[in-house]
């Protein structure tokens, strides 16, 4: 849909809407990072992007809200004939479960640093 609205040389309602709407998320993204609301406003940031990738302003808010607040995404597949372990685990759960319990960053406090330095 976005090559198609690029190609036109007239400037659709359609397209006007969308950069709109996208130029919204964005204002509304960095309301929730003034707010302190990292999680939110990356989130939001991203749906920005999904709107419209193209909108004015995303690239510098999307790489300052990024850079405050990181997120790793993972994933598991499972499959529809993956064999059943009823009572136990099947692959997948016990994946699933290495995956949210995994400590991919060590907790310490500030005086925790200090004292190490």
């Amino acid at each position: 849909m976005r090559k198609i609205l690029s190609q036109s040389t007239a400037s659709p309602p359609g397209k006007v809407a969308w950069k709109t709407r996208a130029q919204n998320t964005i204002a509304k993204a960095l309301t929730f990072f003034d707010q302190k609301e990292f999680a939110a406003s990356l989130q939001t940031i991203e749906t920005a992007s999904d709107i419209w990738p193209e909108a004015s302003r995303l690239p510098e808010t999307h790489r300052r809200i990024a850079e405050r607040y990181q997120q790793v995404n993972v994933g598991v597949l499972r499959f529809a004939d993956d064999p059943k372990n009823y009572p136990f685990p099947t692959d997948a759960e016990s994946r699933i479960n290495n995956l949210k319990e995994a400590y991919l960053f060590e907790n310490q406090n500030a005086q925790e640093i200090a004292a190490l330095q």
